[in-house]
């Protein structure tokens, strides 16, 4: 397990101030420090339990990937440059896996993935607010999470460190 506070002065705060003014802010790195915390135990797990889809520390799932990576791509070429900035130069065979073995990486593309949400980051002391947002915009409302269970891994790793 990483630990939290290393995450977010080591990874999350360089790739939000590499990324722009407009995805740096106190919420967006609670945010990403609760979603490492509910899907992955903070680098517990880089697979998804029962051998699902997603890998790294916030779980992505392949067809998000390719899709959010297209998106900013067209439509915030600008944007999709700096988080390039953070792919291995030399790359692997299939490069969703980075997501699972670059923190770096895995970190610029979860932030983009909340970025490209109209609805405003709730409040950064906000953790039901966090936990909401979350559930319904990164797990879903179909998927298995809850947002008891953000709440209860939010508290365990995050709240006990920072």
């Amino acid at each position: 397990m990483i630990h939290a506070l290393d995450l977010r002065r080591y990874v999350i705060e360089p790739v939000l101030t590499h990324l722009g003014p407009a995805l740096h802010s106190e919420s967006a790195i609670c945010l990403l420090l609760g979603t490492a915390a509910v899907e992955s135990g903070l680098g517990e797990r880089l697979r998804q339990v029962g051998a699902g889809p997603a890998v790294g520390i916030y779980q992505m799932e392949r067809g998000t990937y390719g899709w959010l990576l297209t998106m900013i791509r067209d439509h915030w070429p600008e944007l999709h440059a700096k988080a390039l900035n953070f792919a291995l130069p030399v790359g692997i065979p299939d490069d969703f896996l980075e997501l699972a073995g670059n923190l770096y990486w895995a970190t610029a593309v979860a932030r983009l993935n909340y970025w490209r949400i109209e609805e405003a980051l709730p409040a950064a002391d906000d953790v039901m607010g966090l936990a909401h947002y979350w559930k319904h915009h990164w797990n879903s409302d179909a998927g298995a999470g809850t947002v008891a269970r953000f709440r209860k891994e939010y508290d365990r790793v995050i709240l006990q460190w920072v």
